[in-house]
């Protein structure tokens, strides 16, 4: 929040609102990796749980060997 302060008192709106260039960061799954993550988060849970978390699919892909 400062910095869009500081950004909008040097350059007004325009230039506080301008979002700078982003360097592309590369994906960390391919295609199929990440439809079956997909698939796997509009599954049922595991047993006892309400819902997915990040955290409950990261370690279930790694569990299969998916990703590292």
């Amino acid at each position: 929040m400062e910095r869009t302060r500081e950004n909008f008192v040097i350059g007004g709106l325009e230039f506080a609102l301008k979002d700078g260039e982003n360097p592309p960061k590369p994906k960390k799954l391919d295609e199929e990796q990440e439809a079956f993550l997909i698939a796997t988060a509009c599954s049922n849970p595991p047993e006892g749980r309400v819902r997915w978390t990040m955290q409950l699919l990261a370690e279930h892909l790694v569990k299969l060997g998916i990703i590292d």
